[in-house]
């Protein structure tokens, strides 16, 4: 897989969750582990300043209320949790 030597915590879970919603989607994990490399660098904690952009995928404050949450709160989760999302 892609980019795994960015993944800093929950290496394995991390991985194994990856291609479990990879799978289920029907899609190759390393697209989905290229657009989290390009979006923050695999980093969880990842924020943008300007635009409170937060994790993995950098939800958008908009974003992260449809989905039910907060920025704030998807900070405060482990990367394979921000998976859900």
């Amino acid at each position: 897989m892609l980019f795994e030597e960015f993944i800093k915590t929950n290496k394995a879970a991390f991985i194994a969750e990856v291609q479990r919603y990879c799978n289920a989607l029907g899609i190759n994990p390393d697209w989905l582990m290229t657009t989290m490399y390009a979006e923050s660098r695999l980093n969880e904690k990842a924020r943008n300043p300007s635009t409170r952009a937060t994790g993995l995928i950098q939800f958008m404050p908009s974003t992260a209320v449809g989905l039910g949450t907060t920025v704030d709160a998807l900070y405060n989760l482990t990367n394979v949790q921000q998976l859900y999302y």
